[in-house]
């Protein structure tokens, strides 16, 4: 069975709004001479002490959950394990296209950006959706998210007296999740469909990975500062992914991921390289775009020109990881 998912990329808007403009010129190049302002554009930025848009590229994430499906055995249709719990899947970017597993990838990242994001589950007629916000290279500035609000309804800073906060507040903030958005290319070896068929697919396939566990979040931050410190780029590396069970009280499992990162071998860069950092800044700059928009509608226009100015000022805060939830 063969399966073509090499084209991870589809910007026909993105296409026309840089119809008539020099493309090379309003994108930054790949120049790895330049560490700084490449470090800058890939979200790698100094390690600090802290106490909606319409995706068209596809998403990297892990299966919690074991996937079966029956097959024949000794005549009889039999329910069998095909995807081992804590394999990694390439899904989307809609509902129909086809998932696809594995439990061994190399990645190479590309980029990272972070967001804050919140599930509010549908009531009524109203379906499920996530509230998210704009990605930022950090999160230490109030973000705009798609609801109208900044940073998903999070207050900003430190939380000093956390009995104090009003139950509807802890519970927003509970929810609320810093996310770690990774960007690059990701291999999978030995790749299965949820019947547990090999499937072909490109041997570097473009992806986005929403980091939300507070666990992963640092995790995959590790290989983040360690090339920050080495002032090298993160497009020039590969890391293996794996990942290790964690047991829930309910006797129930999640996975983490484990990476490990080769900084023994630099990869030269070529223009393909070249090109798929620019649409994953495209991609970028054309999600954000959305989400202000949508906080635009149901926010500013309601602010007088004073306000709107205000509103649009990031205003620096102190994160804080010792909340008790």
């Amino acid at each position: 069975m063969s399966l073509d998912i090499h084209s991870g990329f589809e910007y026909i808007y993105i296409l026309k709004t840089y119809k008539g403009t020099d493309r090379m010129n309003a994108l930054a190049e790949l120049d790895p001479t330049n560490f700084a302002e490449m470090a800058a554009l890939a979200g790698m930025t100094e390690p600090t002490p802290t106490t909606g848009g319409y995706s068209t590229l596809k998403r990297l994430g892990l299966q919690h959950k074991a996937l079966t499906a029956k097959q024949e055995i000794k005549g009889k249709k039999v329910n069998v394990e095909v995807v081992e719990a804590g394999s990694y899947r390439i899904e989307g970017p809609t509902r129909d296209d086809p998932k696809v597993y594995a439990t061994e990838v190399t990645f190479r990242p590309f980029m990272q950006r972070f967001l804050y994001k919140r599930f509010v589950k549908g009531v009524g007629g109203m379906p499920n959706e996530y509230i998210k916000t704009v990605m930022g290279t950090d999160i230490k500035a109030d973000l705009k998210d798609n609801s109208g609000t900044f940073n998903c309804g999070k207050p900003s800073g430190y939380v000093e007296d956390w009995n104090s906060v009003p139950e509807q507040t802890q519970k927003i903030i509970k929810a609320t999740k810093r996310t770690r958005v990774i960007f690059g290319l990701a291999t999978f070896k030995n790749a299965i469909n949820d019947q547990g068929d090999t499937v072909d697919i490109a041997e570097e396939v473009p992806v986005v990975w929403e980091v939300d566990n507070r666990d992963a979040f640092k995790t995959m931050g590790v290989p983040f500062n360690q090339m920050m410190k080495r002032s090298v780029m993160p497009m020039q590396y590969t890391m293996d992914l794996k990942s290790e069970a964690v047991d829930l009280p309910n006797g129930d499992q999640f996975y983490l991921p484990l990476q490990s990162l080769d900084l023994s071998d630099a990869k030269d860069l070529d223009a393909d390289d070249q090109e798929i950092f620019k649409n994953f800044l495209d991609w970028i700059k054309q999600r954000n775009k959305w989400v202000t928009e949508d906080w635009e509608a149901k926010n500013v226009a309601t602010l007088d020109d004073d306000q709107k100015a205000l509103v649009n000022e990031f205003v620096d805060v102190t994160l804080d990881e010792e909340i008790p939830f």
